[in-house]
């Protein structure tokens, strides 16, 4: 799972149960939580957008580049 933002990806862990310290690569642009499929259930029904892993690798090449 990643996100926009730092604070909104913990926001969306808090919301769906995941325990913090399981961030990996904190603070770059590859920063994102792996989860199951039962959370990431919980992750879309909290209002999170599922992408595919071509949405994902033009998102951190973007952060990248800003």
């Amino acid at each position: 799972m990643m996100a926009d933002s730092t604070a909104e990806l913990l926001d969306m862990a808090d919301r769906i149960g995941l325990d913090r310290r399981h961030l990996q690569h904190a603070g770059t642009g590859r920063e994102h939580f792996d989860i199951c499929l039962s959370r990431r259930a919980r992750a879309v029904a909290a209002g999170a957008v599922e992408i595919t892993m071509r949405d994902m690798a033009r998102m951190r090449r973007e952060r990248r580049h800003t």
